[in-house]
């Protein structure tokens, strides 16, 4: 939760690749120290650190991965980092298997954080955190040395010339979307010079706005409900039956069918509609558990089949779990999307906080925790209508843009109500006539 909330407004501030970069290598030293303390409260300072470093991590790469690349290809990047995350997650079963002492597990998984020095100089800033913080030239320096590696050709004073067509649209194809992002940018800039006491904002502001606030409530609960099921339905794979091991492993290969599943799905329809029917399928899933009996009438197990619905379950809240994550950083304007994402992972973690019961709860009342997160689920689902769509839009850098999506979707609702109603009308008026 400290880490949510303090690494994300501090990515705000000074930069997106600061924080994630201190964060990684932060996490490598306070891991590899964990694996040889042997007093448990300074364990569990150091475990303290490590949930807070991680929210460093994953929190500030996901906006980095949304404001480095162009609308059309970010859905590409958010699912690439969940694919890794999937592949890692299906790793430590298998490392746990092998090792069976936490110690030298401990050690391992930190040491794979050397793997992201590297980064330091391959890892660009974020252009628009650049942009909006009026650092033009570092912005510009980035912009030119993609479209160098890419054989692009940029017009001289990129950034600084006003806004105009930069080109046909053969050439815009041509260039992998180059000049729309950079007409975007200097668009925002734009605005923010006609509205200079908007050009930056704090949650505050977000608090204030109704429709933002509605926004940051309906995130926040969509994702104390992702996390609470995700992570119960992962902390709980040793109350299944069978071979524990093999059962986590399972849990976490279920991951990488939902994440490539999402890719193309939300290529083509888009944040809303996939996500709700994630959530959906989860519900349900999770609700059938509990209807299938453990045995039939002549004792035939149906124990397989009841797995075979958690990892239904999995599936569906990992799919939901990846689309939250690009979700969030799509709505909310430049200068408060990490403190934004900050807020929702807040209450992540409290559904974290919670899940960590899930086991000590199938063991007192083991039929509460599948119904329980299937209404979860699916209220989670329903709340989803209530967001704008977010597909293939240019990331918001004022609340004015927000605005303006909710006032197109009651523009369009209009025009599709009086193209519905105009027929009717058209029939009634030939009617009197005749």
């Amino acid at each position: 939760m400290v880490g949510a909330m303090g690494f994300t407004a501090l990515s705000d501030y000074v930069g997106r690749k600061p924080v994630f970069l201190f964060s990684q290598w932060a996490m490598i030293v306070v891991g590899v120290a964990t694996a040889f303390i042997n007093n448990f409260y300074v364990f569990a300072v150091f475990r303290f650190f490590t949930g807070m470093l991680q929210q460093g991590i994953i929190l500030t790469g996901f906006v980095m991965a949304c404001e480095l690349f162009a609308a059309k290809y970010r859905t590409f990047a958010g699912i690439i980092i969940e694919l890794f995350w999937a592949t890692a997650w299906c790793l430590m079963p298998l490392m746990a298997y092998l090792l069976r002492n936490w110690r030298y597990f401990q050690l391992s998984i930190s040491l794979f954080g050397l793997l992201t020095i590297p980064l330091f100089w391959l890892l660009p800033e974020s252009v628009i955190w650049l942009y909006a913080n009026n650092r033009i030239k570092e912005a510009e320096q980035i912009i030119r040395n993609a479209a160098r590696m890419n054989g692009i050709t940029l017009p001289d004073n990129l950034l600084t010339s006003p806004t105009k067509s930069e080109g046909s649209q053969e050439e815009e194809v041509k260039n992998g979307g180059f000049l729309a992002k950079i007409k975007s940018i200097k668009l925002c800039k734009r605005q923010k010079e006609e509205e200079p006491e908007t050009a930056r904002y704090t949650l505050l502001d977000v608090m204030r706005h109704r429709l933002l606030r509605m926004y940051a409530i309906i995130m926040s609960c969509l994702w104390m409900a992702v996390t609470l099921v995700y992570y119960g339905l992962s902390l709980s794979t040793a109350q299944l039956a069978g071979e524990r091991y093999l059962n986590a492993f399972l849990s976490a290969f279920i991951e990488i069918p939902a994440y490539l599943s999402s890719f193309f799905i939300l290529s083509r329809w888009g944040r809303r509609r996939p996500l709700i029917v994630y959530y959906i399928i989860t519900g349900v899933a999770l609700l059938l558990t509990k209807v299938i009996p453990e045995k039939t009438a002549d004792g035939t197990s149906l124990t397989p089949l009841i797995v075979t619905f958690n990892m239904i379950g999995k599936f569906g809240i990992t799919g939901a779990f990846g689309i939250v994550f690009l979700y969030a950083p799509e709505i909310f304007p430049t200068t408060v999307r990490s403190q934004a994402l900050g807020v929702a992972s807040l209450f992540g973690r409290l559904g974290n906080v919670l899940a960590t019961y899930t086991a000590y709860v199938y063991e007192k009342v083991p039929w509460l925790p599948g119904p329980l997160f299937g209404i979860l689920s699916v209220a989670a689902g329903l709340l989803v209508i209530l967001l704008p769509e977010t597909h293939n839009r240019p990331l918001p850098q004022t609340i004015q843009e927000v605005e303006q999506w909710s006032s197109k979707k009651k523009l369009d609702a209009e025009q599709r109500d009086e193209q519905e109603l105009q027929p009717a009308e058209n029939e009634k008026s030939e009617n009197k006539l005749a």
